[in-house]
């Protein structure tokens, strides 16, 4: 089967050890603990290997947190997938268990902080102590041989210590990478923490003068309205890589979630709103039978795209743009009005 999708991401399990307040999961009323049957992760493999998936990333709530975490690291051995996994890190302030997840095939993950401050961390966390598991995790991983990113999600509570950010974890990770603060489709109060986004494009591009300066590699992974960055900015931008540039993958389609129970998600921020499922019975239903329902012209998959790939505003319909964009992700004009951010 021809390679069609770039990368997924798995959630092994929706329990964490913390509590960050706009968490896709945490903000989407998700209660559950459950995780993947075991019964289930086999033929979740041979799906993605069977759909021609280049990279899957193990997400949560908080993945290391998955009982048989390295049974299904060893299963993924014998695919070309690249595997990856995005984590709070604590889990590894035991050294013995980061060593494990390198002996059971783990090369890369990504560790999130929220701040360079131990207390405004665990503030946001909802954990006393987090911040210093977190950082020892970090340490851990590395001495394991793991390369290990940062993410940092620019929000109202951290805009204005980024470079501080920076100058805590640049030189402990391969990679700096920042979001913007997502949208919670559920409970409108786990939005207050998000900026206006060109407030975040004047904060990522502080970051990247900063990073630049430190000669530390950075990296903004949310789909944005690249026409709301300064044109020399995104000039540099465009050339180093270090902004997404094509479509969210809401629209096209080249990405999707599998959450633990089965359901397929166009991204994490659409936790318990699925489009459809892969569970069938006692097993998982076979990639020709995903693309049927998923690209089907009928089916809700291939609906929901077409609603969401509208462009935003007039503008980004002009003859005289010639981003590639679409207006970034379609989930800012939830909170956003399009003609007040894209002018």
């Amino acid at each position: 089967m021809e390679k069609q999708f770039n990368t997924t991401w798995l959630v092994l399990t929706y329990n964490c050890n913390n509590r960050c307040k706009w968490c896709y999961a945490n903000s989407n009323n998700i209660r559950e603990k459950e995780e993947i049957d075991l019964k289930y992760e086999q033929g979740i493999i041979d799906l993605l290997v069977s759909l021609g998936v280049k990279r899957t990333i193990l997400i949560g709530g908080e993945p290391t947190m998955y009982k048989n975490l390295f049974g299904f690291l060893n299963k993924f051995k014998s695919t070309n997938i690249d595997l990856g996994l995005v984590s709070n890190g604590r889990e590894l302030k035991d050294y013995n268990f980061a060593k494990e997840l390198k002996k059971h095939g783990l090369n890369g993950m990504s560790i999130s902080f929220g701040s360079y401050c131990p207390e405004i961390h665990d503030e946001l966390t909802g954990i006393k102590g987090s911040f210093n598991e977190s950082i020892s995790g970090l340490e851990n991983a590395r001495n394991a041989g793991i390369r290990v990113s940062s993410n940092t999600v620019i929000n109202k509570n951290n805009v204005n210590d980024l470079e501080k950010i920076i100058d805590m974890f640049g030189d402990k990770v391969n990679i700096m990478t920042w979001n913007f603060c997502g949208v919670c489709l559920s409970e409108e109060e786990n939005n207050n923490s998000i900026l206006n986004p060109r407030e975040t494009a004047r904060a990522f591009q502080r970051v990247y003068d900063y990073s630049e300066k430190k000669g530390i590699k950075t990296k903004l992974v949310t789909p944005m309205p690249l026409c709301i960055f300064d044109e020399e900015y995104l000039k540099r931008f465009k050339k180093k890589g270090i902004i997404s540039g094509g479509p969210c993958q809401l629209s096209h389609g080249k990405n999707f979630v599998i959450e633990y129970n089965g359901n397929i998600l166009p991204c994490t921020h659409f936790s318990g709103f699925p489009m459809m499922n892969i569970f069938k019975g006692e097993g998982v239903i076979s990639g020709e039978k995903f693309l049927e329902e998923y690209l089907n012209h009928e089916k809700i998959p291939f609906k929901f795209r077409q609603i969401v790939s509208r462009l935003p505003s007039e503008r980004c319909d002009d003859s005289s743009c010639k981003e590639p964009c679409t207006g970034g992700c379609p989930l800012i004009w939830k909170i956003f009005k399009p003609e007040e951010v894209i002018i």
